[in-house]
């Protein structure tokens, strides 16, 4: 993830785990909160956001369909 090195992005990354299931298919785990301090929520959130914007895809940006002047 390329996030311009923000220091809590930094932290979440850093505390992210990812397990694979028998399909070859990759997911980030949450961490155990009552065990551990550590979080990966804007990780998660990263995550969700690519993947919709890669759903919208070429579709337009929203600013152009909804009548909002970008530039």
């Amino acid at each position: 993830i390329v996030h311009g090195g923000n220091p809590v992005m930094n932290w979440m990354v850093g505390c992210t785990s990812i397990v694979s299931d028998p399909a070859g298919n990759i997911k980030p785990v949450k961490p155990n909160r009552q065990k551990e301090s550590k979080r990966n929520d804007g990780v998660i959130a990263a995550i969700m956001a690519l993947n919709r914007a890669m759903i919208r895809g070429g579709h337009g940006n929203v600013y152009e369909t909804h009548g909002v002047l970008v530039g």
